[in-house]
């Protein structure tokens, strides 16, 4: 059942991404101008980027992090963060960029006979206007840009007990906070590429599906049973925090 659902989960994130890719391989609406007023970045070709990014994450995961100290389990910490997608600019306000992308995230506690695996799979959207006079104080190398992400968030969430025995869950989460970005254009008289530094601060957070039995061994068979709620020591329904800082460093190709 699990295999299923990430699998449609894929698909319908390839789907949008694939989509996204088509409008902007589209180009310029006719009549569009090649040139471009403000942001020392743009080009007539350089509207349009794909980008990889390698991070830190840090989720606050308070409600999951305080049942693991109840039970004399160390908390899940940060941890490595990717990022893949692309971004569009307008040549209207080529100083306004939006970003879709791909993200994931694990992070686990362990100890003998026991570990709980948290995965976080994210789709998020960031529109991003750039601070230009505070960008051209720096150099016109440079981009400072301030933002937003909204994200998606698909959490799967396993209890293994030994080498056979475990429990699923999955969740969904809907969150959102402030972006600050900063591009350093390396290349001297080209835009085609560009290094990147991001933080993210999620703050805001709704759980919008808590996390329910999704897939159990054999021999939990009886003891859970499908869409059972995972409840904590308080027997209250377990929340997946993930706000928190996101910092990224990351490549971008523009085309």
């Amino acid at each position: 059942m699990e295999n299923k659902f990430f699998l449609s989960l894929f698909l319908g994130f390839s789907a949008i991404l694939l989509l996204g890719f088509s409008t902007s391989f589209a180009g310029a609406p006719p009549g569009a101008g090649g040139g471009s007023a403000g942001g020392g970045y743009t080009t007539s070709s350089g509207l349009r980027a794909f980008h990889i990014d390698l991070g830190m994450y840090s989720p606050s995961l308070a409600m999951i992090n305080d049942d693991l100290k109840f039970y004399g389990d160390p908390a899940i910490g940060g941890g490595t963060y990717f990022d893949l997608g692309f971004t569009m600019s307008d040549r209207a306000m080529p100083s306004q960029k939006t970003l879709l992308a791909f993200a994931y995230w694990s992070g686990s506690s362990s100890r003998p006979n026991f570990t709980e695996n948290l995965r976080l799979y994210m789709f998020h959207i960031s529109p991003m206007w750039e601070l230009t006079s505070l960008s051209n104080a720096i150099s016109p190398d440079f981009r400072l840009s301030l933002g937003f992400t909204a994200r998606d968030v698909v959490a799967s969430l396993v209890d293994e007990f030994g080498s056979s025995s475990y429990v699923a869950f999955i969740g969904m989460i809907f969150d959102a906070g402030p972006s600050l970005g900063l591009e350093y254009y390396p290349i001297r008289n080209s835009r085609n590429f560009s290094i990147s530094a991001n933080l993210d601060y999620i703050i805001l957070n709704w759980n919008i599906l808590p996390l329910n039995v999704s897939d159990y061994s054999n021999d939990q068979a009886g003891l859970v049973s499908f869409g059972d709620p995972y409840k904590n020591h308080a027997d209250k329904n377990m929340m997946v925090e993930t706000n928190g800082p996101v910092f990224r460093l990351g490549v971008n190709f523009y085309y």
